[in-house]
């Protein structure tokens, strides 16, 4: 402690006056000794010369504390648990329950007593649990639940347990899990499992299924082809069955490929899977595009060129089988050609543009026609003319080339 003057004794009796009072109030002498820089065996020889050791009790946060303590060990916590809970030893927890009238010893033996018995009990229920496991569901360790047991173990002979654990490590191997798997639910090394195993010469073959007739995926399996053994080293025995696709291909496929799943088809699921991925609207078949969509795609450059208005569809543009101006001629799409008999999308009033309702598909012979004589007085005219020619060269009898 760092050194004080000395005080008058008036000024001694105010500083004392006020210690005990405060001490009265419900701070504590090591706060009383942080603020008036006192050592604490001073301040308790001034409380004594005041005999004010006989203070009321007072709430603090320590008592608040204390309560929550004797509520979570009334609601069977255990020591350990709350001294984890507050971050505390567990010395200072019985020391608060003790102060507050627990006979916390009698009461932990009793607890044990009751926990000791609920151990044997669910030892003697399960007889096929391990002590590992035991362990793990009250929170001991292997060494402490054997001495808990202490005659109630080891009532069975080495020989029935080995009996018990090798009709189990069977059970669980034929279910179809893997020799680690059982040892972690058996709690035993995978080594032991191995072993079991080997002695009772169990394989992988021997709980072999049959698929004939199964489907995995698109295959169906239809009978089992001659096994191979590969692998240098070590051999390995692969499985293999003939399958047929629904496509109707036929094919043989390893038996780990087809319980996986990494086999389902014969490749043809594969490749519609690719091409939904690479269609954006479908109008193409293999590489070439539809009559319908050629029409539209040109007519809407068509309009871009000339300004003229496009509201198209697809929808409205469709192929009629026969021309619907001259009706012998039979619509055909002519490959990098353009014939009579070709369909040729028309206007039927050239300024509209490309708007729907003003759009029709006639053949190529009467689009060309229509577009030299867009006028129907034109179309007239020419028809009188070469009827009047016609009868003519008739009379003269000479023939005509290209009339019938």
């Amino acid at each position: 402690m760092p050194k004080f003057k000395k005080l008058t004794p008036e000024l001694e009796k105010e500083r004392n006056q006020k210690i005990t009072q405060m001490y009265l109030s419900g701070i504590s002498t090591w706060e009383l000794g942080k603020e008036f820089n006192l050592s604490q065996t001073y301040l308790y020889k001034i409380l004594n010369k005041c005999k004010c050791f006989e203070r009321p009790y007072i709430k603090s946060k320590w008592s608040e504390r204390d309560e929550e303590i004797v509520k979570l060990y009334n609601e069977n916590l255990t020591i350990k648990e709350i001294a984890n809970k507050y971050g505390l030893q567990t010395r200072s927890i019985i020391a608060v329950l003790n102060k507050r009238g627990f006979n916390v010893c009698t009461i932990e033996k009793k607890k044990l007593k009751n926990r000791n018995e609920e151990i044997v009990k669910y030892y003697n229920d399960n007889t096929d649990i391990t002590l590992k496991n035991l362990g793990k569901i009250f929170d001991l360790s292997k060494r402490q639940v054997r001495i808990i047991l202490g005659e109630n173990y080891n009532t069975k002979t080495k020989e029935d347990r080995d009996n018990e654990i090798t009709e189990k490590v069977i059970e669980l191997y034929s279910s179809g899990l893997t020799q680690k798997e059982i040892g972690v639910k058996l709690s035993i090394a995978t080594g032991i499992v191995r072993r079991i195993l080997k002695k009772n010469s169990i394989s992988k073959n021997y709980f072999r299924d049959d698929l004939t007739g199964q489907r995995f995926g698109r295959w169906t399996v239809l009978k089992e082809v001659e096994t191979i053994i590969s692998g240098k080293k070590v051999q390995k025995i692969i499985h293999r069955w003939f399958c047929q696709c629904d496509c109707g291909k036929t094919a043989i496929v390893r038996e780990v490929n087809l319980k996986s799943g990494h086999s389902n088809s014969c490749g043809c699921l594969q490749r519609e899977k690719q091409s939904k991925l690479f269609t954006t609207h479908g109008l193409t078949v293999n590489g070439e595009r539809t009559l319908e969509y050629t029409m539209f795609c040109s007519s809407k450059s068509r309009a871009i060129k000339k300004n003229l208005p496009f509201d198209l569809e697809l929808s409205d543009i469709v192929i009629p089988e026969y021309c619907p101006v001259f009706p012998e001629i039979k619509l055909v799409k002519n490959i990098n050609q353009h014939k009579d008999n070709s369909p040729s999308l028309d206007r039927i009033i050239p300024e509209l543009g490309y708007i729907s309702g003003n759009v029709r598909v006639i053949s190529s012979k009467a689009n060309t026609i229509k577009s030299k004589f867009y006028d129907p007085d034109d179309f007239l005219q020419v028809a009188i003319w070469l009827e009047k020619e016609l009868k003519l060269q008739k009379r003269k009898h000479l023939k005509v080339v290209g009339v019938k």
